[in-house]
């Protein structure tokens, strides 16, 4: 009889286990997946310079030759010698300025924005309970770092230009080049190869 009842027992126990192993996994047990885009962090930085300062604009073309920034925003009027001979150090470094009007506090900011990709959490997790037999939550984030490191803009994965006007110019280039590369032989050797 006891027997019996332990078989039973065990036998229940046994259904019990395989209907809750049948259940979906849930979505909640894929969040903290690491993936590339997981690794990356943006930061920005404001580099202030007073205008009035002696050797500015020396200080300046050091700072953008050290480092160029995304971006400047004058607090200055355009018409100061000054603020004048900024913008145009700014222009040849090819720096997008934007004018701050109204405010003409008589300084330059330097604005540096990055994206930076930063290392994996690779300790070790004691964490036995694992109901789902998913992977650990790391795993594969040493792949997806060294992805992230093969670019050198990691700006290309927050705000990709994909399709944008150097790439369309360069494809229309290539079939240009292609049609004139065809005619030429065409003319050569008397029959025409369609492009």
């Amino acid at each position: 009889m006891m027997m019996r009842r332990l078989t039973s027992a065990f036998l229940a126990t046994a259904a019990l286990a395989a209907l809750v192993a049948c259940e979906d996994i849930p979505s909640a047990a894929f969040r903290n997946r690491t993936g590339p885009e997981a690794l990356l962090d943006r930061s920005s930085e404001m580099v202030n310079l007073d205008l009035s300062a002696p050797g500015v604009l020396d200080q300046l073309t050091q700072w953008l030759g050290d480092d160029q920034p995304s971006h400047a925003e004058l607090y200055c009027d355009p018409a100061e010698d000054t603020c004048a001979r900024a913008q145009g150090i700014l222009d040849q470094f090819n720096v997008p300025v934007v004018v701050q009007k109204g405010e003409a506090s008589g300084r330059i900011a330097l604005v540096y924005e990055r994206v930076l990709a930063r290392d994996c959490d690779n300790r070790y997790i004691d964490n036995p309970i694992n109901p789902y037999n998913l992977p650990h939550p790391t795993f594969g984030c040493s792949v997806a770092v060294n992805q992230l490191q093969m670019i050198s803009d990691k700006n290309q994965i927050v705000a990709p230009a994909l399709s944008d006007y150097p790439s369309g110019h360069k494809a229309a280039q290539s079939l240009q080049k292609y049609e004139k590369k065809s005619e030429e032989q065409a003319e050569t050797f008397g029959t025409l190869i369609a492009p």
